[in-house]
């Protein structure tokens, strides 16, 4: 049997893989937000760096803390093990925020009067969301 067919046909599914979805960062934690919701900073958080583009070499546009409101506008974007949403400030200052590590959330869902929603680690939501064997712990 020919090899080329196999070959070309290889090459064609490789060539016509699919992305991975936008916002798909397995290294990061799984993701609380979603473009639409209001969100804030996680209490005892200060100097969270509000930034030009999704990427923590990108220039500052303000720094933030505890308690401060926002829309989430787009996102997620993964780069460097964050998921990265663009959200707007209350004042119309708009950027990009790092929703958080594996050690802390740094943006959390929030009520209607601005309070952070449920506070959870990333390990206990991402171990709901998806099972992870290397950071879950088994039950």
């Amino acid at each position: 049997m020919p090899v080329w067919p196999v070959l070309a046909a290889l090459i064609v599914t490789v060539l016509s893989a699919q992305p991975a979805p936008s916002g798909s960062c397995p290294s990061a934690p799984a993701s609380r937000l979603h473009p639409g919701m209001a969100a804030v900073v996680a209490p005892g958080l200060w100097g969270l760096n509000l930034r030009a583009l999704p990427a923590i070499s990108t220039g500052v546009r303000a720094q933030i803390g505890a308690g401060q409101r926002m829309t989430v506008l787009d996102g997620p974007a993964c780069n460097g093990r964050y998921h990265w949403y663009r959200v707007e400030l209350p004042n119309g200052v708009s950027g990009w925020l790092a929703e958080g590590t594996w050690e802390t959330y740094y943006l959390v869902p929030s009520t209607r009067d601005g309070e952070a929603r449920s506070i959870v680690t990333p390990l206990e939501w991402s171990c709901r969301e998806r099972f992870d064997p290397r950071r879950c712990p088994l039950p």
